[in-house]
């Protein structure tokens, strides 16, 4: 967990040198590459990730050591092969089958993280194909792949680092130069907020299941290609599905200047509490960094709701803003260990969140109705 926290605070700014550099660049090309609401949206995604991946490090960290000394069939020696072999059957198949090769713990340790920031250099449109690397690694033409929504390119190039796999498993699709990937969901996603984005796909599934009358349908959901779903569902309980790429309507919402300004304002303040989390997570009990993380999650989930005009940000921003002052209540006024004028400005600041919500909510319904009123 200490490497971890200590390549955050090397990678995140390394990302947002980046993002910066290429929306530089792309202005210069006269590229039109993101949204400001996307994002946004991307970039709080990001920071769930990273809140859960951190939590999830520490849990794996405890039970990998127990399955090395228990179960392991041979143990690696030479650090520069065990390094290797992690690396490479890491990015085959993750935890469970080098727990078995004997791995030392701490080289996980290190190699997980690096892992997963080595996936960020290639989400971009700026970067061509890279010669001979397009055979080796996953680049950002391989990638652009991946998250397209073209008939082409479908459940393909699923690889993280090593390409091999998808060569190796048949789901390897280069980009071509007569089909522009065009990036999306097949069934759209009609909200900023990242925690329904990333849990959406499974509800689906899950609904899927629940309805089907099919006992075998119901197993089956969970092993077949994206977008498959059981006959007697699918003419049941129709959704959207987007069938032509190049007529895809992507999601929008008005929001004004002084919204958007906000929410980058609720972003950077998270990340600023994401490291904060990290770096106190080893002096609290699992309970209080569960609070925490918490916390960081609900914000995420409130002010992406509102840059979706959704009312119930103001029911996650009560909530939130509750569950704060139980945590402020019993570490006796105090924000996990910060200095009393820094408690309180963490204090203030949320509660400033809770009554910008309250704002932007009644000045989006009063825009609502007034444009309702110009319709007649």
């Amino acid at each position: 967990m200490s490497f971890y926290i200590k390549s955050l605070f090397f990678a995140i700014p390394t990302f947002v040198f980046l993002i910066s550099l290429e929306a530089w660049v792309a202005k210069k090309k006269g590229v039109n590459i993101n949204r400001s609401v996307d994002m946004i949206s991307s970039l709080s995604s990001g920071v769930t990730n990273t809140v859960r991946d951190g939590i999830k490090f520490s849990f794996v960290i405890i039970s990998y050591s127990w399955l090395v000394e228990s179960i392991s069939i041979y143990k690696l020696t030479p650090i520069w092969l065990a390094v290797i072999i992690a690396f490479v059957v890491q990015d085959f198949s993750g935890y469970w089958m080098h727990a078995l090769l004997g791995i030392p713990p701490a080289i996980f340790a290190v190699l997980g993280p690096l892992h997963l920031f080595m996936q960020f250099w290639y989400h971009t449109q700026l970067i061509g194909k890279l010669g001979f690397l397009e055979y080796i690694i996953v680049t950002p033409s391989h990638h652009r792949v991946h998250h397209a929504i073209n008939p082409e390119y479908i459940d393909k190039n699923y690889s993280q680092i090593l390409i091999i796999w998808d060569k190796l498993f048949g789901t390897f699709q280069p980009e071509l130069e007569s089909v522009k990937p065009v990036y999306g969901t097949l069934k759209p996603m009609k909200t900023w907020n990242p925690i329904i984005i990333n849990f959406k796909h499974f509800c689906h599934l899950l609904k899927d299941a629940w309805h089907t009358k099919s006992i075998f349908d119901k197993i089956k959901i969970w092993f077949m290609p994206t977008g498959w779903r059981p006959d007697d569902v699918k003419e049941k309980f129709p959704i959207e599905i987007i069938n032509d790429p190049d007529k895809q309507i992507k999601y929008e919402t008005k929001n004004s200047p002084l919204l958007i300004s906000w929410g980058w304002i609720q972003l950077t303040v998270t990340n600023i509490l994401m490291f904060h989390f990290f770096i106190i997570t080893p002096d609290y009990s699992n309970v209080f960094n569960s609070l925490y993380a918490s916390v960081i999650i609900l914000n995420i989930f409130s002010f992406t709701s509102l840059l979706d005009h959704r009312k119930y940000a103001f029911i996650v921003e009560s909530v939130k803003l509750t569950l704060i002052f139980g945590i402020f209540y019993y570490q006796n006024l105090n924000w996990y260990g910060l200095e009393n004028f820094l408690s309180y400005g963490v204090t203030l600041y949320f509660i400033l969140s809770f009554i910008l919500t309250i704002f932007f909510l009644n000045d989006l319904s009063e825009n609502s109705k007034q444009n309702t009123l110009r319709l007649f």
